[in-house]
């Protein structure tokens, strides 16, 4: 047995699974009704938006492209980020799957984004007036895009992200799953 699997089933023993299948499916749930409509509000959006926002503060003293996509960058770094620092500190391997799940849903709602980079028709929160004073025009993606030379392939790059996301999405409830039945299978060991 590999470590990563002996280490999850070691700390599987003695834990119960149904508290966290809640949690999960609260989470999963978001990031399934994430990837599946656009315009749907949840606790995280709320969160996510203000991560992303920090990042363009905490990114823009690195010139305007990284500033701007230093709000993308900041809305995926923290949920990554916070899975691999739990898990660390604690070997919570379950938080990978919620964080993953995180993740996966927070990446959803930027393919949403991506996908208005040509269409601006999203309703945006500008911290002030763009003067036309430089060629950021307050949409994220927009810029970064055009920026890059891709603007025209803003809904390949959206439905790419959308597919990441899934996948994402199903590993992580995939790794919730078999975490459950070593859960499970632990107590009733226990039981005998």
């Amino acid at each position: 047995m590999s470590d990563a699997k002996q280490s999850s089933a070691e700390w599987a023993e003695g834990r119960s699974w149904l508290p966290r299948a809640l949690i999960l499916a609260w989470v999963g749930w978001m990031a399934v009704t994430a990837l599946r409509d656009p315009d749907y509000q949840s606790v995280f959006r709320g969160v996510n938006f203000g991560i992303h926002e920090f990042g363009h503060i905490a990114f823009g003293g690195f010139g305007l492209f990284v500033g701007v996509l230093g709000g993308s960058l900041m809305q995926l770094l923290v949920p990554a980020l916070a899975g691999l620092a739990i898990f660390l500190t604690q070997r919570d391997w379950f938080a990978l799957s919620v964080c993953g799940a995180w993740f996966a849903g927070s990446l959803a709602e930027l393919s949403r984004y991506i996908g208005d980079a040509r269409a601006l028709e999203m309703d945006l929160v500008s911290l002030g007036e763009d003067d036309g004073s430089s060629e950021f025009t307050g949409h994220d993606w927009n810029y970064l895009l055009y920026k890059t030379g891709h603007l025209q392939d803003d809904l390949k790059i959206a439905a790419f992200c959308r597919f990441v996301a899934a996948v994402i999405l199903f590993v992580s409830v995939l790794h919730a799953l078999r975490l459950f039945w070593l859960m499970a299978t632990a107590k009733k060991a226990d039981a005998k």
